[in-house]
């Protein structure tokens, strides 16, 4: 009969274990991810496509220009009711994804300086590389989609508005005074999901870790 508690049966039970746990549970949270970066890229793409139009309003005379940048305010309207529900959607949760990340990093940073067995240090580092990498997609994401948000405002001033209507003239203000504070999604409205904040997340996971370390 086979000991499954001695070396080195034991640990080869244990490496097979950690190979078939991470991606299980890696699978079961993908759902949600992929879910928020279809939402990320879809929204990125609406505002590609409505700066796009504004370019091309330079091209169009005065009845045609005046007609096509109202379908852009109506455009940037559904934008921005996009990033609300976004928000609602996925605030709490990326909250909870943040905090669970800081304890995560800061947990196998202990464990690797510490002197676990290998097959343990083994999984958490899996886990530790997955949730970084989808963490970090998070936040890219989300980050493309604030800038992409800004640069809205750039492609309405870059029309040539100051040849047209006074009634086209109000219309191009009003997109360029919308588009002034930048559509962000954020953790739970605390912080928002830009790339400055990810690298804000991995300096306080290193502080907590320094906390613990010195406790032990």
């Amino acid at each position: 009969m086979v000991d499954l508690h001695k070396s080195p049966i034991y640990e080869i039970c244990y490496l097979l274990q950690a190979l078939w746990m991470i991606p299980v549970g890696v699978c079961s949270y993908n759902a949600y991810v992929n879910s928020f970066l279809i939402s990320m890229s879809f929204g990125t793409s609406m505002m590609k496509d409505l700066q796009q139009k504004l370019e091309n309003l330079s091209e169009m005379d005065d009845v045609d220009a005046l007609r096509n940048i109202k379908e852009c305010i109506k455009r940037h309207i559904k934008i921005i009711m996009f990033r609300d529900d976004l928000e609602e959607l996925y605030s709490a949760m990326s909250l909870i994804d943040v905090m669970l990340y800081c304890i995560v990093l800061a947990t196998m940073l202990v464990y690797s300086s510490m002197d676990y067995d290998g097959a343990l240090v083994f999984k958490g580092l899996q886990l530790l590389l997955v949730q970084t990498s989808l963490m970090y997609l998070t936040f890219h994401f989300s980050n493309a989609f604030s800038n992409e948000s800004l640069n809205i405002a750039n492609a309405a001033y870059n029309t040539n508005w100051m040849q047209r209507s006074t009634e086209f003239r109000k219309c191009i203000v009003l997109i360029i005074a919308r588009s002034q504070r930048p559509l962000q999604l954020t953790a739970g409205g605390l912080k928002p999901l830009t790339l400055e904040a990810f690298v804000g997340i991995m300096r306080a996971s290193y502080s907590l870790f320094s906390v613990l370390q010195g406790t032990m």
